[in-house]
Parts: C-alpha cells; sequence; structure tokens
C-alpha cells in the first residue's frame, strides 16, 4: 500500500439532503508521507498547531477505518474528502446556530418580545447551504495500524468569508429584484398565487440572512456588514416584503 496522498484543488459541498462531490485530482507527495508517519493524536497535534484558527477554518478525521484489504487510496481519501467537508459544514453551521441562539436569549433578556425569537428560529431554519471553496487537506496511513488512516481539511478563513460575501450579494441582487417585480405587479396575482409568491421571497430572505449570519459569526473581528447598498437593498426588500404580506391578509380577508 503506498504511503501518503494530498488533495488539492477546489472542492464545493452543499449542505442539504444531498451534497454535491466535485472530482478532484490526485498528486503524490513523499513529503508528506514521510511527515505523516503519526499515530491520530500526534497528526493532530501536528496541524492544529500549524493551521491555526485565526487563518484558517479546519477540522480533522482521525483513526479513519477502512474495509480489510482495502488498497486503493485514492477511493480511501475520497471517501475520508467527504465526510472531512460535510464535517466541516457541519461544524459552521453549528457555530452559526449557536451564536444565533445567544441572540435569542440577549433579545428576549432585553425586551422579551417573543416575534424576535420567532425572527431568528425562521433563520436557524433557513433551508440553505454552507458553500465550501478553495479547501485542501493532509492524509496518511497510521504508523502502526494498516487499516487506520488520519485527515485534515483546511480553508483559508479570509478566503471562505470573502466567497461567503460574493454569495450574500448576489442572493440580495437576486431577491431585491423579485421583490420589487413582485411588488409593482402585485395586483395581477390571485391571493393564492400571491401567497406563494410572498413564502418563495421569504426563503431567500432567510438564505440572505443566513448568509450574514455565517459572514459576522467566522469573523474573528465579529464585525457587522456595512456596506450601504446592502444594507439599502435589504431595507427596500423588508419594507416591500413587509407591504405585501400586509396586502395580503386584506385580500384574504
Amino acid at each position: 500500500m503506498k504511503a501518503g496522498v494530498k488533495y488539492i484543488g477546489v472542492f464545493s459541498l452543499f449542505l442539504s439532503a444531498a451534497f454535491l462531490v466535485l472530482p478532484a485530482r490526485a498528486q503524490k507527495n513523499r513529503d508528506v508521507a514521510e511527515e505523516c508517519n503519526c499515530n491520530g493524536r500526534q497528526f493532530q497535534d501536528r496541524y492544529a498547531a500549524k493551521y491555526n484558527e485565526e487563518t484558517f477554518l479546519t477540522d480533522f478525521l482521525i483513526d479513519y477505518k477502512v474495509d480489510s484489504g482495502e488498497d486503493n487510496l485514492e477511493y480511501v481519501y475520497t471517501q475520508m474528502k467527504q465526510k472531512l467537508a460535510l464535517s466541516l459544514a457541519k461544524k459552521i453551521r453549528s457555530k452559526v446556530s449557536s451564536t444565533e441562539t445567544m441572540n435569542v436569549s440577549s433579545a428576549q433578556e432585553g425586551n422579551g418580545e417573543e416575534k424576535v425569537k420567532q425572527e431568528y428560529v425562521s433563520t436557524a431554519k433557513a433551508e440553505s447551504d454552507v458553500v465550501l471553496s478553495g479547501t485542501d487537506y493532509h492524509f496518511c496511513p497510521d504508523k502502526k495500524h494498516h487499516d487506520l488512516f488520519h485527515g485534515m481539511i483546511f480553508i483559508n478563513r479570509a478566503q471562505f468569508l470573502s466567497s461567503q460575501l460574493a454569495l450574500l450579494k448576489m442572493t440580495v441582487k437576486d431577491l431585491e429584484l423579485v421583490v420589487n417585480n413582485l411588488s409593482k405587479n402585485s395586483m395581477d396575482y390571485s391571493t393564492r398565487q400571491l401567497a406563494i409568491e410572498i413564502r418563495n421571497c421569504i426563503k431567500k430572505k432567510n438564505k440572505m440572512d443566513d448568509l450574514i449570519g455565517i459572514y459576522t459569526t467566522l469573523s474573528l473581528k465579529n464585525e457587522i456588514l456595512e456596506d450601504p447598498a446592502i444594507q439599502k437593498s435589504k431595507d427596500n426588500i423588508n419594507s416591500k416584503l413587509l407591504t405585501l404580506k400586509k396586502k395580503l391578509g386584506k385580500d384574504a380577508d
């Protein structure tokens, strides 16, 4: 069995009921194999120190057990890549959900409004994805057990935040266009059709809010997005959605 492989490439994983794996090209690297002559704890300690959380987003897959007799390293590492990417995406999602929960508690202590809680719960349940791009990996077999492997995934934090911001801008632009058109032509819809369109807009708005949550949660400075264009679009979207929901209520009566 050959001793080590490092994958380099762009990998996008969509955290949903099903996820998509883009094929990556394996690249042999003897230096990595020599450096990875270790057990699981040694592997994690080495790379946890090298890829610090201030600069990188990381996750580990320690002591991954393969089927007896498996000698296809490309297959083993492809399976590990999938598990690592899914795990990192879940780790990011967990951080965002935890931050939202704290924000709900803080808001309730401040004013006790139940609707504030409902808004955050809605955001937390948004049907959105955590998109990972520019991921890299380290893999190696255990030095004593031939059926055990160790692996890690890492992505530059600044690069990840930049990709989230770009995705956010596209999402805001698309949603604002849809909401503007719906607001302008709302009289052309039946009550049922308008309700469906509003629900679709709310789903897109939850996606927008979720991307903002990811960006602000993972920013080490905990900075708030202050882009004037984004803020203006958000205000426009929220205002028109509120008007549309009020109109829907009147029409339903």
